[in-house]
């Protein structure tokens, strides 16, 4: 999902996938953010470039559901009460 400006200040999002270097991005931080105890937070990449981790108000899930027909919510749930299980 890209978009122009911020969701909350009324950008509109776009469905696209996601590049190699987003992925990269994603790889790099997924280690020291679990280790913080941070299993769910939200991204923003602009270009090619980490811009902001967003850990208390992570968005784009509304979006998400509309574009791709999935509940993410559900999936997320799922994912963080199945990590505390395994991680407790």
């Amino acid at each position: 999902m890209t978009t122009e400006v911020n969701l909350c200040a009324g950008a509109k999002s776009v469905k696209t996938e996601m590049t190699k270097r987003d992925l990269e991005i994603c790889r790099i931080l997924k280690h020291k953010l679990i280790s913080l105890g941070l299993v769910f937070v939200g991204i923003d990449i602009l270009g090619d470039y980490l811009s902001e981790i967003n850990v208390t108000s992570p968005t784009g899930l509304q979006e998400i559901t509309s574009m791709y027909g999935i509940n993410i919510e559900d999936r997320i749930l799922d994912n963080i009460e199945e990590y505390y299980k395994v991680n407790a």
